[in-house]
């Protein structure tokens, strides 16, 4: 095998992304064929794949492309504006490229040129957790996570589910934004075309959307789960908060009525960067994040626009950033633990596999 002496970072053409389905396949065999055929289906259609070759976008060779790096977007409510985040998905690096320090130069180009177009953040979940740490992710504190309960007996006080038909995708976006709105900070919005998208992703796990519905027809209730032989995964459940209980409950039962004897909440171990921390605080004040005053010297290896003695504050509706002399810094902090602070503090909610 000849030895490459150098390497090309880029963003990989559109007609260019298919190609990368057998490093895909290689790196993440739990997928299941359906599974994949989905993904490269769809959502290489709008998403950017970030790839290390070799010289002269050598393939057969040393084997192509060596690293890659998806970026898959999403459209986010953040304190009552509307903001494009990406999803960092599908990362990984061929066998023989590994242990060169090549996945952690592609993710430093991809986290730079997300701080450069004003994301505030990026999110991912970690197969190896320390890998992310270095490039400056901490694990997001979920705070929504349900332990599961066995489906039983019970009356639905009038409510009724049924699957979700697509004709009422446009009116139920609408519904699952209103609820997510009234207990989160940030989410994915809902949209007709997005609910479309998810029913073939959900699909492909062998699982569906459920509409938990009043005697009048009108909605009480989400959810979407994916489901692998008898056991389901529940991803969103969605109701007005004094619903909630109750809708799970009947969600569960109708669930057990389908053959799906195991139920549980989705594993969603997600890890958050902060990108353009500016931006950030800009966006936390419109939420309802506690009110805090943080003067602190900041340290960020990779996006050293970051970097400095900031006082961040936040409360009665406005928050900010403004540059400190060294002297009045009370902590110090790298750019992970500041994630750490600050996402405690932002109650967000996200439920994406890919």
């Amino acid at each position: 095998m000849r030895t490459v002496r150098w390497e090309i970072i880029r963003y990989l053409d559109r007609e260019e992304r298919a190609k990368t389905r057998s490093l895909y396949e290689e790196c993440f065999p739990e997928d299941t064929g359906v599974f994949v055929d989905y993904y490269y289906r769809e959502k290489i259609k709008d998403n950017q794949i970030l790839a290390m070759e070799g010289a002269d976008g050598v393939r057969e060779e040393e084997g192509w492309p060596q690293v890659m790096l998806h970026l898959n977007p999403f459209a986010f409510r953040f304190g009552g504006e509307n903001v494009s985040l990406d999803y960092i998905v599908a990362v990984a690096t061929d066998p023989r490229a590994r242990g060169q320090g090549k996945m952690s130069r592609v993710m430093v180009k991809a986290l730079l040129d997300l701080a450069a177009r004003r994301h505030p953040f990026t999110f991912l979940i970690p197969a190896t957790p320390a890998v992310y740490r270095s490039s400056g992710f901490a694990f997001l504190p979920e705070g929504t996570k349900e332990t599961s309960r066995s489906a039983g007996a019970g009356s639905g006080g009038g409510l009724w589910v049924e699957e979700l038909r697509e004709e009422d995708f446009a009116g139920a976006a609408v519904f699952a934004n209103e609820r997510m709105a009234e207990q989160y900070d940030v989410f994915p919005l809902w949209s007709r075309a997005y609910m479309a998208r998810m029913r073939q992703e959900l699909a492909a796990q062998a699982g569906g959307m459920l509409a938990v519905r009043e005697r009048s027809g009108a909605l009480a209730g989400l959810a979407t789960y994916g489901r692998e032989e008898d056991a389901g995964e529940l991803l969103y459940v969605l109701a007005l908060r004094e619903d909630r209980a109750q809708v799970r409950k009947l969600i569960e039962e109708h669930m057990f009525g389908m053959n799906i004897h195991q139920i549980r909440d989705a594993e969603m171990p997600f890890m958050v960067r902060i990108l353009d921390l500016k931006r950030l605080m800009e966006l936390m004040g419109g939420g309802e994040t506690g009110s805090f005053r943080l003067r602190v010297r900041l340290k960020d290896e990779v996006v050293k626009e970051n970097n400095g003695c900031f006082l961040l504050y936040c409360g009665e509706g406005a928050s900010g950033i403004r540059q400190i002399p060294e002297e009045e810094a009370e902590c110090e902090m790298d750019i992970a633990a500041l994630a750490v602070f600050l996402f405690g503090k932002i109650r967000m909610y996200v439920r994406e596999w890919v």
